[in-house]
């Protein structure tokens, strides 16, 4: 550009040091060099604030504060964000129509460069395009500058095991809003009652610094003990600001009764929807079933089982395996190794047992025999890509 052409830029639009350089150079740590330049070339005192930038780029200060308020998060990577007045946007585009300017960055551009050099310079992590730990959005409106900061979500998997079976897995609801969530139960719709949902909500966001999303991927079997691998657990984590050590964080015994046997961080492609889980049910009837026990067993080998839970609306779970023991008088132990998403109070005790309806059901095979469950445990979940 020529200094003349410079010259009318800056007394028309009153460019600052840092807009003038910008206009010449990409480098955003030249900004200021290169106006300096400029402004020596053509006689005129340095000028440092201009209607387009508001003093953005000479304010150190907010940097500073910036990287105070990054210290406390835990990342390796970031990018950043932009939020820009529109009106700058467009006078700008006037100005650089006006004269031709091809050359350097716009002010969102520029803005963009000497925020991602900046946090760079003060933090020594690195800048990610595609997929960052952190991203910064920062605002340049109405003279005022400022930022937020947001984090990527980070999923986790944990797996519970339940030895006591008074323990409670799911919360009650909140008995000032009764579920539909309140200030007072911090929006979750859940009473503190110490129970592992009330641990999940209430006391891991804290311990994470973060919010939380719990996904639940099997029944939830209270009154009963989970054994083996234990249950899986989905949370999903989100503006946490310890989200790298976050699997080490959680707490190993979160609520009496309870023991967290994994946890991990996982990608999102990771979760799965169903898994494989052998289930021991203990059973009292009215009248021996002996006579139809090798029948259950050959009739539910490899067996898959149609569940209906509304019309048109079909789906099919698989029951490997089937086994039923006498124990006493009247009374048996079932052991099932089926997929995961099975009423298996409905499937052992018939059509009133729940919405859905299936394509059979036990208590139709046992020929009127009346059954009781007397307790359901959950011996194994496996993840159903590791097995069959």
């Amino acid at each position: 550009m020529e200094i003349s052409l410079i010259k009318k830029i800056v007394e028309e639009y009153g460019l600052c040091v840092w807009c003038i350089g910008r206009q010449i150079v990409k480098d955003p740590m030249k900004f200021y060099e290169r106006g300096a330049e400029i402004y020596d070339k053509i006689g005129k005192k340095l000028k440092l604030r201009c209607g387009l930038c508001d003093g953005f780029f000479e304010d150190e200060g907010f940097f500073k504060q910036l990287n105070e308020e990054l210290s406390k998060y835990e990342f390796r990577t970031f990018d950043v964000g932009v939020i820009l007045d529109s009106k700058k946007i467009e006078l700008e585009d006037e100005m650089r129509s006006k004269y031709k300017v091809i050359g350097g960055l716009t002010i969102k551009k520029a803005i963009l460069a000497f925020s991602r050099a900046m946090i760079s310079r003060y933090t020594s992590k690195y800048v990610d395009l595609k997929n960052p730990d952190l991203r910064v959005y920062v605002s340049v409106r109405n003279g005022k500058m400022s930022y937020i900061i947001k984090t990527k979500p980070v999923f986790l998997e944990i797996r519970i095991t339940k030895r006591e079976r008074a323990a409670r897995i799911r919360a009650s609801k909140c008995h000032y809003c009764f579920g539909k969530r309140c200030l007072k139960c911090n929006w979750t719709g859940r009473e503190d009652d110490g129970s592992l949902e009330a641990f999940l909500l209430f006391r891991l966001p804290k311990i994470l610094e973060g919010d939380i999303k719990i996904r639940w991927t099997v029944r939830d079997f209270e009154n009963s003990v989970i054994e083996g691998l234990g249950r899986p657990i989905y949370i999903s984590l989100k503006d946490a600001r310890k989200m790298l050590s976050a699997p080490l964080l959680v707490p190993r015994y979160p609520v009496k009764g309870f023991l967290i046997t994994l946890s991990r961080a996982i990608g999102k492609n990771e979760i799965q929807n169903i898994f494989i889980q052998n289930t021991r049910i203990f059973l009292k009837s009215d009248r021996s079933i002996d006579e139809y026990l090798k029948h259950l067993q050959r009739n539910f080998k490899n067996y898959n089982l149609k569940i209906i839970d509304a019309p048109h609306k079909m789906r099919i779970r698989k029951i490997f395996d089937l086994k039923v023991k006498k124990i006493g008088k009247s009374r048996y132990v079932m052991l099932i190794e089926h997929e995961t998403g099975i009423n298996l109070y409905k499937f052992i005790l018939g059509p009133d047992a729940g919405k859905s309806k299936m394509n059979t059901y036990i208590a139709d095979i046992l020929d009127n025999v009346h059954l009781e469950i007397e307790k359901i445990d959950v011996v194994n979940v496996r993840e159903k890509i590791n097995y069959y």
